[in-house]
């Protein structure tokens, strides 16, 4: 299909080639336009930074993973921008008085995308060595031209073990394991919060495990489908706190 098409573009036009087209195709085409222009669109803030943080990186252990969690870890996927905005549309909060922590960090993208946006501070967490290194890149280079950014630290080690800092939170996932890490992450979260009171909210994009967080003490605040009536873009959860 997509030869024909291209032919048609070549030798008739982009006009004679809507109309001539069956419906079925045009449809075809009309996605593939979209997805181009979103896939450029979603391109811009590396292109803005000279920076890498797109792609997929679904193998684990050739990016450098190891330790007991290694199965349990899902692969890297940058989030979308339009996703980003809308999960800032629907948080609103003053991010000045929030730390921003991503586990599952990957190259970096929704590190930088908190920095911009002005949190307090910014925290990844990445135990696949390369993808660490690569967000380490990504980070100097944008800090070379956004030098008044807020804090950026990124970590190499496992969620499970990561402790929370003591500050107003938000934790953002991109679905970056399975239930069992989730558990685990979920128990740490809880504990720092019975410790130091305050408010955490948790962003949960692509909620496969959402069942862990909904047996936990946190409480499903938000649920959003952007591209799919079937399907749950991202989550919002939170522990009540209000101060």
């Amino acid at each position: 299909m997509l030869v024909r098409i291209f032919e048609l573009f070549r030798t008739e036009g982009i006009v004679h080639t809507a109309i001539t087209l069956p419906s079925r195709a045009r449809r075809w085409l009309a996605w593939r336009v979209r997805r181009r222009y979103h896939d450029w669109v979603d391109g811009s803030i590396d292109r803005k930074y000279r920076i890498d943080t797109g792609g997929l990186n679904d193998n684990l252990r050739e990016a450098g993973a190891s330790g007991e969690h290694l199965t349990h870890g899902y692969g890297y996927e940058a989030v979308k921008l339009e996703v980003w905005r809308e999960i800032d549309r629907c948080l609103d909060i003053d991010t000045r008085e929030f730390t921003f922590v991503d586990l599952g960090s990957g190259k970096g993208r929704a590190l930088i995308l908190a920095s911009l946006q002005g949190y307090k501070k910014v925290i990844g967490v990445e135990f696949a060595r390369d993808l660490y290194t690569a967000s380490i890149d990504n980070l100097d280079q944008f800090r070379r031209r956004t030098p008044s950014a807020p804090p950026v630290e990124i970590l190499c080690q496992d969620a499970a073990t990561f402790r929370f800092p003591d500050a107003k939170l938000v934790l953002f996932l991109f679905n970056p394991f399975d239930d069992t890490v989730l558990a685990k992450v979920v128990e740490n979260l809880e504990e720092s919060l019975r410790n130091v009171p305050r408010r955490a909210i948790v962003i949960y994009r692509n909620p496969v495990h959402s069942a862990v967080l909904l047996q936990s003490s946190l409480t499903l605040v938000k649920t959003v489908r952007m591209y799919s009536a079937s399907k749950i873009s991202f989550e919002i959860y939170t522990n009540g706190q209000d101060r």
